[in-house]
């Protein structure tokens, strides 16, 4: 029998014969199985997978890192609420703030007293530079002193120039320390205090028919120089607060009359020499007149401040701290309006 046949033989006898493996393998197989894991574990990587990890995650880190970074700084930026949003958005013509004078003070102020002395008859005491800033070749100085026979404050206005080694002082104007502003025609200047207005003014904010001004307090007084003529002024906190607006000037008709303190009144009495004013005011219980005007002739008053346009007395004419608010002849309602208002 050649080896094809007998190799053929076998495999024939191989399929037709059962073998039964032995009870002992069989329970080893099993157990084998029941001891493998549910889920093949991961093969391990090899070098370059694990650097790539790294790379990824530090470059998510950087990324994390400067998105909060930036979220933090646009959170956290701090809110300027010292800004006022409407002045932040204006451009001002010019600052006007206080500058010490390059002069010798003592020397200084002897001149303006000795020419205050000229000009006025009047002795005065405890003079003190408050304002002062440069113009040009000029310098603008504001002063105030006490007036010694009548007690009362009062503000000065002065030029000074150096020529070579002299200084030369000149006398602009004067008027009374009032809680109010001037404005000079003649010398384009603006001045005025802010005694009892309110302590928390830091500045003032002025604004004329072409153009807006600031000047910073300094001594409760501030200044400022403008061809034109002011239409507003506004008194403001450091926050940009409006505490008081002005809108009646000096050159103005109604200025004289108009209420020295805001939330006041001021008045004007016509062709009645027969009323004391004050013991008219204590009798009916009227505290809100914080200053009158009197005036006898109905025809002086008509000349004097046009604005009236009166054909009798008496009259009664009230005004706040802006302009004429009420005009009677019947000094009744006149007591009625000054009770409710």
């Amino acid at each position: 029998m050649d080896d094809k046949k007998l190799d053929q033989l076998l495999r024939e006898h191989a399929e037709r014969v059962e073998e039964e493996l032995p009870y002992s393998v069989e329970k080893r197989i099993d157990q084998t199985l029941e001891d493998l894991p549910d889920s093949v574990p991961d093969k391990q990587r090899g070098f370059w997978s694990a650097w790539m990890r790294y790379v990824l995650t530090g470059i998510a880190s950087v990324i994390f890192v400067v998105i909060a970074l930036s979220y933090y700084q646009i959170s956290n930026t701090p809110v300027d609420k010292t800004a006022n949003p409407d002045e932040s958005s204006q451009k001002f013509d010019k600052t006007f703030s206080h500058e010490e004078p390059p002069f010798e003070h003592e020397e200084l102020t002897e001149q303006m007293e000795d020419l205050l002395a000229k000009q006025y008859p009047i002795d005065v005491t405890n003079l003190e530079i408050t304002f002062a800033f440069p113009v040009q070749n000029r310098w603008l100085v504001m002063t105030n002193f006490t007036e010694e026979a009548l007690l009362t404050e009062v503000t000065a206005l002065f030029e000074v120039k150096r020529s070579q080694q002299d200084t030369d002082v000149n006398f602009l104007t004067v008027n009374n320390k009032v809680d109010a502003h001037w404005y000079n025609e003649d010398h384009y200047v603006g001045f005025g205090s802010i005694n009892s207005l309110n302590r928390f003014i830091e500045k003032v904010r002025i604004k004329t028919e072409n153009h807006k001004f600031i000047s910073n307090i300094h001594n409760k007084n501030y200044m400022y120089v403008s061809a034109e003529k002011p239409e507003k002024v506004e008194f403001l906190t450091s926050e940009g607060t409006v505490i008081r607006t002005l809108e009646t000037f000096n050159f103005d008709e109604q200025y004289p009359l108009i209420a020295q303190v805001e939330g006041q009144y001021g008045l004007l009495v016509v062709g009645n020499d027969q009323v004391v004013i004050s013991e008219f005011l204590d009798k009916h219980g009227i505290r809100n007149v914080s200053n009158y005007s009197v005036m006898n002739s109905l025809k002086s008053a008509n000349d004097r401040f046009t604005f009236l346009n009166s054909e009798k007395a008496p009259v009664y004419v009230v005004f706040d701290d802006k302009e004429m608010v009420y005009k009677t002849h019947n000094r009744n309602d006149l007591i009625k309006f000054l009770k409710e208002n």
